[in-house]
């Protein structure tokens, strides 16, 4: 090695039998503590790589905070445990050990940037790429520039080591350069304000044309016919996918404002519609193809731009027109040819499941652009190829000097001349081989995200579409099917929600260790410390795929209704058109606000499903059904998991997740407290031991007292006045699907965003839904003290 020595020969050498140095102690306990956190980092990392691996060939798109995040707590210990050992050993006579803690430093900060972000998972307003201001990049700099004045200071004039820190510094260069390019580019920074100037075109063309039909109509001459074919709407649909971009534009008091009168600047875009019309030209297996779902893919990916203006606060020109209402109803939610009744259910269920994985993969995109390092590559593909190439440069260099080490380490344990010749130690080999693993890792995970990721495929897709040649080939077609195939190799994670309820079964134990109690006091707990860390944020809760029939339900209500939703109050046109039975049930709709409606028939529910159980009420649904008995059997089932699950995730928003909900936050989590002491006071502090929590909870039932109360009050008219079992689980499941649908749209971006950064929340699909139907808030309904007859 060519390492030149700081210390003359002059240097007094300290004798064998001097007493060591007082920071002995100190030290080994500090080479202890960075081997335990090196072990750590390096199973996180190997672990966050398998997990993005098997995200990506899921077809999934999550980023793990979870695993970020508890490697970013490590990784906040590794810092100061290497500036406290270079403090002490850097006036030492020790050779080798400054070396190896500024190869640990210059590791550590090429580490750090990879997990920053994730101490930004709920920082807000979200801003994506433009989160990285001027500072942040001199930030990262002046760090590794003192990295290199140590190195000089320190005269380690290692050729080796100079080339790994020079390219360390193209490395760091590199990562600034690409944030800067990405936020000034119109494919990922300025997408949003692209987007809301052509969505702004787009709105007003659509006007004009309706305005030219309504002149045509009113002059006697033929009105062009209303399109509700899905595939026809889809064809018809000019949202775009990519290459807007390339159009050329221009700015203007109210934003940008794309030249689409050109044709050719025209062509440069992707839209849906040309993707549809490839797919019903018969000539493209690929599109065409229902069980890659590239179609699906690209229409996720334009959705996705639209989202982001939200998510970003641009405007959004086409909410409340009836142009969009018609996207969803008739694009998304309609149908290409009749079916049958008898196989309506089934095409249902296929149309619902459709859709909502559409979202989920609209809302992948929005967490890999937000919570993913993906963003960083993506400007330009000379840039991932670039990181590349320095990483393994990087790579390369750290093992070579790992290797003199060793080597050195041999021949110093081989002929040692004194005892004050310095030899590595374990600890030190062991921390550099963990750290040089852990950047390894984490730089083939971020390889891989990038790789297999969706965005790849649909620009890939675009490239597709546009190039006539690439159509003809049939060995391009054998590669994206292949590459298709693939990622969607494993079973795509199921779509999940949490379940929770106020009326718990309580232990038969004393009070003060009721379940009912810490359950409640565990979960509050929870809801502090824990939800802003964890990937599932609490512990204890259980989660429930979501049900087909609660997809479907939802699909349907949204069809019937014509996207008008509750109309006046929630659940009263629900109730009145299940009959004169029912319209005992209409006191029940005077609730202020959503939670209070939320509490009366969640308690109602629960209390009904005490004395009306079905078994199991989790199973899947089974074959479509050949006798009248067994269909209304199956939808008396069906009806059953749609109420119970739906109540069950609305009481689950009520506890933990008040912010999501369209009624303030404070004000809700106010109101589920009095909710939960009431039934906790009844259920522990009755006198009668013999009583159930049924009887318990029905005794303090009031037709016109509080919400838990009237809920009280509710199940007793459910259980009692209405014997119609199959009746009551139709208008349970019919009016919990109306109230998830009522409290979805908000205007609580952020809200949604902090969920998406967990892992997502069911609410937010269908907050996203209605978003892209024009739906961003329903009207008030009517004060409680009005009569709803």
């Amino acid at each position: 090695m060519a390492y030149v020595q700081q210390y003359s020969g002059d240097t007094p050498m300290p004798s064998p039998s001097a007493s060591p140095s007082p920071s002995v102690g100190p030290t080994a306990t500090a080479d202890a503590l960075m081997v335990v956190a090196s072990v750590i980092m390096g199973l996180l990392a190997g672990l966050l790589l398998v997990r993005s691996l098997l995200s990506r060939l899921s077809g999934a798109a999550t980023t793990h905070p979870t695993v970020r995040f508890f490697l970013w707590v490590v990784f906040a210990l590794f810092l100061p445990l290497t500036s406290y050992l270079f403090s002490a050993v850097k006036n030492s006579l020790e050779e080798i050990r400054p070396l190896l803690i500024l190869l640990w430093m210059l590791l550590a900060e090429l580490l750090r940037k990879k997990l920053e972000g994730v101490s930004k998972i709920n920082a807000s307003p979200l801003q994506g790429i433009n989160e990285q201001s001027t500072w942040d990049a001199v930030e990262q700099i002046v760090r590794i520039a003192w990295l290199g004045f140590l190195i000089y200071w320190y005269k380690i004039i290692e050729v080796e080591f100079v080339i790994l820190w020079a390219f360390s510094v193209i490395k760091v260069a590199q990562r600034v350069a690409a944030i800067e390019v990405a936020k000034r580019s119109f494919a990922l920074g300025e997408n949003p304000h692209l987007i809301a100037g052509y969505m702004r075109q787009l709105s007003a063309e659509e006007a004009e044309e309706q305005q030219q039909q309504q002149e045509t109509a009113a002059t006697g001459e033929e009105e062009e016919e209303v399109v509700n074919n899905a595939t026809s709407a889809m064809m018809a649909c000019k949202y775009v996918i990519m290459g807007e971009d390339k159009v050329k534009r221009k700015e203007g008091p109210h934003g940008y404002s794309l030249q689409l009168s050109d044709a050719k600047e025209r062509d440069k875009m992707v839209t849906i519609g040309d993707v549809w019309r490839l797919a019903a030209s018969g000539g493209d297996a690929l599109f065409s193809s229902e069980r890659l779902n590239l179609k699906d893919l690209c229409l996720s990916f334009a959705l996705y731009k639209l989202l982001r203006r939200r998510f970003e606060e641009y405007p959004s020109a086409e909410s409340g027109r009836r142009e969009s209402l018609h996207f969803l109803l008739c694009s998304l939610l309609g149908d290409d040819k009749y079916i049958s009744t008898r196989d309506r259910r089934l095409a249902e269920e296929h149309k619902a499941e459709r859709v909502f994985r559409v979202v989920e993969d609209e809302l992948s995109f929005l967490s890999d652009y937000y919570y993913s390092t993906i963003r960083v590559t993506l400007p330009n593909l000379w840039f991932f190829l670039l990181n590349c190439v320095v990483t393994l440069v990087i790579l390369f260099f750290c093992c070579i000097m790992f290797i003199s080490v060793i080597v050195w380490r041999n021949i110093l344990l081989f002929d040692q001349q004194d005892d004050s010749t310095e030899v590595p130690n374990t600890y030190e080999l062991i921390i550099t081989i963990l750290l040089i693993a852990t950047l390894f890792l984490l730089e083939f995970a971020e390889a891989v995200t990038y790789v297999l990721s969706d965005w790849v495929m649909v620009s890939l897709l675009c490239t597709y579409a546009k190039k006539p040649s690439w159509r003809r080939s049939a060995s391009v077609r054998w590669a994206f099917s292949t590459l298709r195939r693939v990622k969607t190799c494993l079973k795509r994670p199921d779509l999940k929600f949490n379940q929770h309820s106020v009326i718990e079964p309580r232990g038969r134990t004393l009070r003060i260790f009721s379940q009912l109690v810490l359950r409640h006091r565990f979960l509050y707990v929870q809801s502090m410390l824990l939800k802003p860390m964890l990937y599932r944020p609490f512990l204890g809760v259980r989660s429930t795929p979501v049900p087909t029939e609660v997809k479907a339900a939802i699909a349907k209500y949204l069809v019937d209704s014509e996207g008008r939703g509750p109309v006046p109050r929630i659940g009263e046109s629900v109730l009145r058109r299940n009959g004169a039975a029912a319209e005992e049930l209409l006191q029940a709709c005077k609730s202020d606000g959503a939670a209070e409606t939320v509490i009366v028939w969640h308690i109602a529910t629960c209390l009904y499903e005490m004395k009306h159980p079905q078994s199991p009420w989790l199973s899947p649904s089974p074959s479509p059904p050949q006798q009248p008995q067994q269909s209304d059997e199956h939808d008396t089932q069906a009806n059953h998991r749609i109420a119970k699950t739906l109540s069950r995730y609305c009481a689950y928003l009520l506890a933990l997740s008040p912010e999501l909900l369209p009624d303030d936050a404070a004000t809700t989590a106010t109101a589920y407290k009095a909710a939960v002491k009431e039934i906790q006071d009844v259920i522990l502090k009755g006198h009668d031991r013999k009583a159930d929590d049924f009887e318990r909870v029905i005794r303090m039932r009031k037709a016109n007292g509080t919400a838990a109360e009237r809920g009280a009050e509710l199940g007793h008219q459910l259980v009692e006045a209405v014997g119609n079992e199959q009746l009551v689980w139709k208008v349970l499941a019919e009016l919990w699907t109306e109230i998830v649908v009522y409290v979805a749209p908000s205007d609580n971006v952020k809200s949604h965003a902090q969920a998406l950064a967990h892992g997502g929340e069911f609410i937010t699909h269908v907050w996203a839904l209605l978003t892209h139907g024009g739906i961003l808030r329903w009207p008030d309904p009517p004060p409680a003290d009005e009569s709803p007859v």
